[in-house]
């Protein structure tokens, strides 16, 4: 896909580059950070503080997963570059019986629609969303699970994920703070869908 003038990939996260990818979350949590200072100091909060705030708690966490990931050996990663191979994104997710649940969707904090960003690579966040979706309907997944922080959820809602689902016996849950979609749903949207140049 080309976006903003540079083509971005989706591959599987090589485990020996693990260390590597530590670092660059550990740099996105300290321009997250920087971001954060520099629009409160201009007076502006809301919703662009909140993103970058964001921003810097799961790039914070995704830094000590990759120190330390054998706690969590059921998840795959995913690591989206540019075509200069620049890391721009990091997807993160762990399959149970039925459900595919995204533990990190992560894009480099320069990405952010801010007045602070000048040249954004925009899109990345839809385009590692897309791939999770259409990974979930290839291992025949029924449902997304998603838990997103607060400021991340117009955007999955826009993706058409909800809190409040009914299932095949009638019932009604609520997941809160967690958020759902079908791959039923995805199957319809997938002619639609942009197309990407991944692995699957």
């Amino acid at each position: 896909m080309n976006v903003v003038g540079k083509y971005i990939t989706i591959k599987p996260g090589d485990y020996q580059d693990y260390r590597k990818f530590s670092k660059i979350a550990a740099s996105w949590e300290k321009k997250a950070v920087d971001k954060c200072e520099e629009l409160r100091k201009k007076g502006i909060g809301g919703i662009e503080l909140d993103l970058f705030d964001s921003c810097q708690s799961i790039s914070k966490n995704l830094s000590k997963y990759f120190q330390e990931p054998n706690y969590s050996l059921d998840d795959e990663v995913y690591v989206c570059k540019d075509n200069e191979e620049n890391v721009q994104g990091f997807l993160t997710f762990f399959t149970a019986g039925n459900y595919f649940c995204i533990t990190a969707l992560l894009t480099n904090p320069e990405n952010i629609g801010s007045s602070l960003n000048l040249e954004p690579i925009r899109g990345v966040g839809h385009v590692l969303l897309g791939y999770a979706e259409r990974r979930a309907v290839v291992l025949k997944k029924e449902w997304i699970k998603v838990f997103p922080l607060p400021s991340a959820e117009p955007f999955y809602k826009r993706r058409g994920y909800v809190k409040y689902f009914t299932d095949k016996r009638g019932y009604m849950h609520h997941f809160f703070p967690h958020l759902i979609k079908t791959t039923e749903k995805i199957q319809e949207e997938i002619g639609t869908m942009l197309k990407i140049n991944v692995i699957l």
